[in-house]
This record gives C-alpha cells, structure tokens and sequence, in this order.
C-alpha cells in the first residue's frame, strides 16, 4: 500500500506556526511581488476566495472580512519542509518527496497503514506544528484521490484509505474528472467532450480508446485509477532543462545589479543540476521588458550557447553567461524580468570521464564551499561576483514574515512580566 502525505494549506500553516493569533481567522499568502494568491486558509476559501486571484482584485474582500495578507517567505516554508520531510524518513524511511509539501511512503504488506498513518499525523504536528492528511490505496493515483478524501471529510480524522472496492467506487464517483492527479485541463476538456465528467466515467473507456487519444500517460493514470500499479514508487522521469526567473517588484535599469541577478539564477539552476547528477549542454539568458507599459522601450528576447563540455558549475559558466548578458542588454531600458535556463541535459556520470583538470579542481571547489555553507550558514562562502541579497532588493514583499527558524536576529523573544 502507498501513502500520500500531504500538508494541509501549507504556506498558511507555515505563517500561523508562529503566529497562533491568526488561527480561525482567513489568511493568504501571495505569489512573489505580491502579485497573486497562492495559498488559502480554509476560512478563505469559504470566503469564496479564489486561487491565482491578483491581489488588487480582492482589495474590498481584505478590507470587509479582515483577511490578514502574506507576502511569500521560501526560506522559511523550505526549512519548515525539510523538517517535516525528516521526521517521515525517521519513521518511514521508504519515503518519495514529490513537493514541498507532499511526499509518498510506502508500507510493507505486514504493517497497520492506518495506526501508522495516524501516528505519523502526531508526530508531525508534535514535532513540527504543521498539520496534515494521509491517503492510503494501492496505487500512487488513488493514494492522491484517498488524500483528496481525508482533507475534505473532516470525519476521517486526516486519513483515509481506498482499501476495499465499495470505497474505490465510491470515490471514484464522486471525485470529478479534472481533480485527477495527472489529468491536466486540456485533458478534462477532451475527456468532458467524450462525456467523462467523474473518474469513475473515465474507467469505464476502453483501455485501446484511452492509449489512443491519450498516449501511455494517459493510459497510465487510467490503469492506476483501475487499481493497477504503473507509475513506480521512488521513480521521477529526469528533468529535461532547469530554470530560473523572476519578475520584480520594481523596473531594473542598472547593468551591474542585472548581471549579478543572472548570477543568483545560474548558481541556483547549478545547484538543482548537482542534486540531480546532472550537467547541462546548453545555457540560455532572457530579459524582458514590461510589455503592459505604453511608454517604456520593448525587448522581450532570448539567446543562448552551446557549451563544448557539459557544466554544472556556475564559476565556469560566468564567462558564457557575461557574453550572452551583453548580447542582451541594452542601456536606458528598464527590465521588469530576467531569467536563466538550463537544457541538453547529460548524467553527470557521463561527464566525468572526459572532465578537464580545470574542472576537475571546480568540483572540488564547489564541494568545499558546500560544506562550510552547511556548517556555518548559507551565503557564508561565495564567489565575490555574487550577492545573495540581490533579489531581495528588487522583490516586493510588503507583508513578510520573519525567517523565524533560519535567521538569528529573527528568533522569537520571550519577555517575562
């Protein structure tokens, strides 16, 4: 049997975890500048806020109901996460991390699913604060719809298992046909046409119907949705590019301050390539204008090179990165988006072996400034050319909460009477 674990309202629970005045109360935290929601407390959501909503379009709702407003804080919903992820792998080690706030288990045949999951859901909340609900089926599909279940019945206690035929057809019934994990909307479009409007409608298609018009993926889920195992557990298709970009609060004219955001980009999209093993052929750089401004100058453009060797390092890419940056940039205009991709993607196995002596040293370069990075805090050893603060600057985030977990200064005081 397999588990999903799945945090409930995550970026909310990760503000109110230190803030317990805004319990009962509706909240939401919005996308980066503060531009649109992206995570609703369930008094929110009864409000009839919808998700992606622009701010500015709710400004009279905020106001009515005294809905408290957050700006986004990665660092601290990354490291609430990493908790939360930590205490599932010390009691069940067969864990798949899917997002931030999910991750499958799996559960030997042996094992009481139900106590266990429940117990988990404890410890989780005891150990980090965080609550949560865990879907239980045979399959990684129906373990997301048993999930889906155990958070809108506030009667299954946060767990839910699909483990008899009377539960599976019963929820395959009820769940709608575009809340499917792995049916996108074009696909609910097609299928709605084809008069599927439930999971249970779209089980009754002929499997050779469903390759057909849908190809393996979409046979896939329906097999899963059948009680059949075809997406395996532990098992993620490797990336095919990495990107980084970031729209910013503010126009950015400066060719020093651009530069050095591309930097931040690059060494972001290295380090997701290095937890992969990966190492990239091709590197692009975009920069875009504000296309919505009638009187700014417009460029909306994308360049890129292909590399001679594979590289995961950013040091080494900083001299191709330059010259596609210049290739770019033009003086008076004022840039509202940056960003950096990362395509043609090899193992890193594959590289090795044809590795320069040059590169050979970056990587164990790279290596050191990893590990006193983790002994004494992130940013604690970077290249000169770099500023880890950069973005932050050009980021509008008018409601912020402290990193209470990551930053010294920002620990919560106890003051006694």
């Amino acid at each position: 049997m397999y588990g999903l674990i799945d945090c409930n309202n995550f970026y909310v629970s990760c503000e109110r975890l230190f803030r317990p005045q805004l319990n009962g109360r509706p909240v939401v935290v919005l996308s980066n500048n503060d531009g649109c929601v992206i995570s609703r407390s369930n008094e929110a959501k009864a409000l009839g806020i919808p998700m992606g909503i622009p701010l500015f379009k709710i400004k009279d709702e905020i106001k009515r109901h005294g809905i408290e407003v957050c700006s986004s804080n990665y660092t601290l919903y990354s490291d609430l996460s990493n908790r939360v992820m930590s205490i599932v792998r010390e009691h069940l080690p067969e864990q798949e991390i899917y997002s931030i706030d999910e991750c499958f288990i799996r559960f030997d045949p042996q094992d009481d699913y139900m106590a266990m999951s429940r117990d988990i859901r404890q410890k989780l909340l005891k150990g980090v604060g965080i609550p949560t609900c865990v879907g239980i089926s045979k399959t990684k599909t129906l373990a997301k719809l048993a999930n889906r279940v155990a958070k809108k019945f506030d009667r299954y206690k946060g767990v839910y298992a699909i483990d008899n035929n009377d539960k599976w057809r019963a929820a395959l019934q009820w769940v709608e046909i575009g809340d499917v994990w792995g049916i996108g909307r074009r696909t609910t479009a097609k299928l709605q046409q084809s008069r599927v409007y439930t999971a249970y409608d779209f089980i009754q298609k002929d499997p050779a119907w469903v390759k057909l018009t849908f190809t393996v993926t979409g046979l896939n889920t329906y097999m899963e949705l059948k009680g059949k195992e075809c997406i395996p557990f532990g098992k993620n298709d490797p990336a095919k590019s990495i990107t980084r970009s970031r729209s910013f609060g503010v126009p950015i004219t400066d060719e020093h301050q651009l530069f050095t955001i591309i930097l931040e980009f690059a060494e972001k999209c290295c380090e997701k390539l290095r937890q992969q093993r990966l190492s990239a052929l091709r590197v692009a750089v975009l920069l875009h204008t504000n296309r919505f401004s009638i009187t700014d100058l417009q460029q909306h453009e994308y360049t890129e090179a292909h590399l001679t060797l594979p590289s995961n390092n950013a040091v080494e890419l900083t001299p191709v990165l330059y010259q596609l940056f210049k290739r770019l940039y033009r003086p008076g205009y004022k840039y509202k988006k940056a960003g950096v991709l990362m395509g043609q993607l090899v193992n890193e196995s594959e590289v090795l072996p044809f590795a320069t002596e040059g590169q050979a040293e970056l990587k164990k370069l790279t290596a050191i400034a990893k590990h006193l990075n983790e002994k004494y805090g992130k940013h604690s050893l970077f290249v000169a050319a770099r500023d880890p603060d950069v973005l932050d600057e050009v980021v509008t985030r008018k409601h912020t909460s402290p990193n209470y977990t990551t930053q010294l200064s920002d620990i919560l005081k106890i003051h006694p009477k």
